[in-house]
């Protein structure tokens, strides 16, 4: 358990100029088979709405990715399993000001909330923002004891409010409880009306399946998911992490997500999501 000062890497503006998103990077300095509540934190002028964390080197899998109590940092977690892995993580956080709002101003303007599932080998669980907010993002938190349990999905379930978190033991039995944070941002701003949108990408169908997803023009990006999409043995999650998307347009931002069988071939598909919003 460590706190990590994020290095800046890019911004993203939404149209009218009023939202700002910046994204910070941390790297952990050493190798380990399992890290618990990694933190990297933003400037204390920013409130963090969204993150991630990529592992390296594989197989190894997340097992935490959510915002902290005070929106100053992103927390992560990770371990591998059965087959030995000592691994660093890259940490990201997405800080986020408002022209014409205070740090204290916006941070009372946002919303986490949380639900978390019943102990089960398969836990699921969705998290679901307030009427009169619109979701900026999510994450996931898996409460285990034991062998351990592995996130599969962290994603907008509904495009408006609603956040899904799923985990799974894999070969030795670790029954658990998942956590899902939805992050919400009031509708109404003193600033103006916030709007959001969601875009998705879904990959081929492969052992190792990622897949990229760029945000809509015009929107700052706040957050972003990924689902793996199984039908056997599981595909566990390895990565979700902001993203600079080179498509047809160097400038647009987006989200990227990964996963991997492990041990049993899984072929599967990997769903990513990129969330975002503006002041209409």
């Amino acid at each position: 358990m460590a706190t990590y000062a994020g290095n800046y890497l890019w911004n993203t503006l939404d149209r009218s100029g009023k939202i700002e998103v910046k994204l910070y990077e941390a790297r952990t300095t050493t190798n380990k088979a399992q890290w618990h509540d990694e933190t990297i934190i933003v400037p204390e002028d920013s409130v963090v709405i969204g993150g991630g964390v990529e592992i390296q080197p594989r197989p190894a899998f997340i097992t935490a990715s959510y915002p902290n109590k005070d929106l100053s940092g992103w927390v992560a977690s990770s371990k591998d399993h059965e087959i030995s892995c000592p691994h660093g993580l890259r940490l990201y956080a997405l800080g986020m000001r408002i022209t014409g709002l205070s740090r204290s101003q916006l941070f009372n303007l946002i919303r986490i909330h949380i639900t978390n599932s019943p102990v089960t080998s398969h836990p699921e669980v969705e998290a679901n923002v307030t009427q009169g907010y619109v979701i900026l993002g999510g994450g996931i938190r898996i409460d285990y004891q034991g062998a351990g349990s592995l996130a599969t999905a962290s994603f907008p379930s509904s495009p408006r409010s609603t956040w899904k978190a799923r985990a799974k033991d894999h070969h030795l039995p670790c029954p658990a409880s998942v956590f899902s944070y939805a992050i919400g941002i009031a509708q109404e701003l003193p600033v103006g009306k916030v709007v959001g949108v969601t875009n998705r990408s879904t990959s081929v169908r492969t052992s190792w399946p990622s897949a990229t997803v760029a945000l809509k023009d015009g929107y700052a990006l706040t957050g972003g998911g990924g689902e793996a999409v199984y039908g056997g043995a599981g595909s566990l999650l390895c990565a979700l992490r902001p993203d600079w998307y080179a498509g047809d347009r160097s400038d647009k931002t987006g989200f990227h997500a990964e996963s991997h069988d492990h041990i049993d071939a899984d072929p599967s598909q990997m769903r990513a999501f990129a969330l975002g919003i503006r002041i209409k």
